[in-house]
C-alpha cells in the first residue's frame, strides 16, 4: 500500500476509541493496543512527513509548545508516585503530541484523501453502531461534519443535504443534554451561512471578530474573580431559562438544567491547587493533576488529585502553568489571524474564525484526548498556518472542498 494511502486508514482506526467510548463498552483493559496504534500514528507522521510537509519548518510557537511537552514528560518523570501517574503521562505524551499531525496534514492532497476515506468508511459503520451509541456520543463521532459545515454554501446540492442530515442526528440524538455538542455544531452551522453574506469583504470587521474573540476568555476570566459577572452562573442573570430541564433523546430527564455551572467550583480548584502546591508557572507535569475535593476520591494514592478535567485550557494550565497558556494562545491567535488576515480566499477566513472560536471554548470544556476532536483541531490551526491553503483561491478551495466526499481530480496539489 502507497504511503498517502496508509495514513487515511490509521486516521480511521486511531479513533475507534473514542467511538468504542459512544458506543459505552470498558476499554481500560485495551490500553497497551490503543498506545500501540497512537505511537504507530505517531511514528508515521515523523516518518512521512517529508513526502507531504512542504514548509521550511513547524511555526515557531508549535515547536515551543512542543519542547515543554518534552519538559514536562522528564519533569513527569520525577514526580509520578506510581502506576497510575506514569499511565497518565504516557496517555499525555500522546494528547500533547498531536500538533505533530501538522506535519502531514497540512496537505490538502492528504488531508482530502484521509477525509474521503474518513467519510466513507465512517457512515457505513455509523449505520450499524447508531443503535449501540449513547445520545452523547453522536456528536463526538461525527466530528468531521463540523469541519464541512463550515464550508456549507459551496458544496453541491446532494452533499448539502447529507451534511444536513447528519447535523439533524447530532441535534435529535444530542438534544439539550449534549450542552457542548449542540454549541459547536451550532457555531459551525452560523459560520458556514454567514458565507452567504458579504462579511467577509471587510477586513476590518474580521480584524474586530478576531481580537474579540481571542481577549473574551481573559476578560471574563477577570470579570469572574473579581466578583462582578461569572459567565457560568447564567440562572443569574436569565431566570427564565434556570427551569428548563436537560432531556435526552427519548424524552427522559437527565437532571440539572440548562443553565447549570458546572464549572465554577472545577475553576476555583485548579487554581487554589496551582497556589497550594507552587506549580502556577512551571506546571504539575504531564503526570499529576490538580487537587480537587469534588472528584479527589478517584486518586487512589490518597493526595485527593484529579489527573485533569473537562476544561481543556484547565488541563493546559495544570500540566504547563501559565507559560504554557500563553504558548497555548499564542498558536490559536496567530494561527487564526493568519487565516483570517493573511488568506487569499474567503472560506480560510471562516476556518480561522472558527478557530479563534476555539481558543473561547478551550476555555468551557474541549476535553483533551487522544480523540478526533482533538486531532481535527490540530487539523484546522495546521491548516491555518498553511502557505498552500492560505495561496489557494476561492474556485481552488472550492475545488478541493468539494472533492471530499466525491472524488474529483485536484487542480491544486
Amino acid at each position: 500500500m502507497k504511503i498517502s494511502n496508509a495514513i487515511p486508514y490509521l486516521m480511521l482506526i486511531a479513533s475507534a476509541p473514542s467511538i468504542l467510548q459512544g458506543l459505552q463498552l470498558e476499554t481500560t483493559q485495551l490500553n497497551a493496543i490503543w498506545w500501540s496504534i497512537f505511537a504507530f500514528f505517531l511514528w508515521m507522521v515523523l516518518r512521512y512527513k517529508k513526502y507531504f510537509f512542504i514548509e521550511s519548518s513547524l511555526p515557531v510557537l508549535i515547536k515551543i509548545f512542543l519542547w515543554m511537552v518534552v519538559f514536562q514528560v522528564v519533569h513527569g518523570i520525577f514526580v509520578a508516585q506510581g502506576y497510575w501517574d506514569y499511565k497518565v503521562l504516557i496517555r499525555n505524551i500522546f494528547i500533547f503530541a498531536l500538533p505533530l499531525s501538522i506535519l502531514v496534514f497540512s496537505s490538502p492532497m492528504l488531508l482530502r484523501k484521509t477525509l474521503h476515506v474518513w467519510f466513507i468508511y465512517a457512515t457505513a459503520a455509523f449505520l450499524i453502531l447508531v443503535p449501540l451509541m449513547g445520545p452523547h456520543y453522536v456528536g463526538m463521532y461525527w466530528v468531521p461534519v463540523l469541519f464541512m459545515l463550515l464550508f456549507l454554501r459551496i458544496l453541491p446540492r446532494g452533499q448539502k443535504i447529507f451534511i444536513l442530515c447528519i447535523l439533524a442526528l447530532v441535534f435529535i440524538f444530542g438534544s439539550l443534554g449534549a450542552r457542548s455538542t449542540i454549541i459547536k455544531y451550532s457555531v459551525a452551522l452560523i459560520l458556514g451561512l454567514s458565507l452567504y453574506t458579504k462579511m467577509y469583504r471587510f477586513k476590518q470587521l474580521l480584524r474586530m471578530i478576531h481580537v474579540g474573540l481571542m481577549a473574551l476568555p481573559v476578560v471574563l476570566l477577570m470579570l469572574g474573580l473579581t466578583g462582578v459577572f461569572n459567565v457560568f452562573k447564567l440562572d443569574e442573570y436569565a431566570s427564565s431559562l434556570s427551569g428548563v430541564e436537560l432531556r435526552d433523546s427519548s424524552g427522559e430527564i437527565e437532571g440539572g438544567t440548562l443553565t447549570a455551572d458546572t464549572r465554577t467550583g472545577i475553576y476555583i480548584e485548579n487554581i487554589t491547587s496551582a497556589i497550594k502546591h507552587d506549580y502556577v508557572w512551571k506546571g504539575h507535569s504531564l503526570a499529576r493533576g490538580h487537587e480537587s475535593v469534588l472528584f479527589g476520591d478517584v486518586d487512589l494514592y490518597g493526595r485527593g488529585e484529579r489527573p485533569s478535567s473537562e476544561v481543556s485550557i484547565l488541563n493546559i494550565f495544570t500540566y504547563f502553568g501559565i507559560f504554557g497558556v500563553l504558548v497555548y494562545f499564542g498558536i490559536f491567535c496567530t494561527a487564526s489571524y493568519k487565516a483570517i488576515m493573511q488568506s487569499r480566499n474567503k472560506y480560510m477566513r471562516v476556518l480561522g474564525i472558527f478557530v479563534a472560536f476555539r481558543w473561547v471554548y478551550a476555555w468551557i470544556e474541549d476535553y483533551n484526548e487522544f480523540n478526533l476532536n482533538t486531532l481535527f483541531l490540530w487539523i484546522m490551526i495546521g491548516m491555518c498556518y498553511s502557505t498552500v491553503f492560505r495561496a489557494m483561491t476561492n474556485r481552488e478551495f472550492a475545488i478541493w472542498v468539494r472533492s471530499i466526499l466525491w472524488h474529483r481530480k485536484l487542480i491544486v496539489q
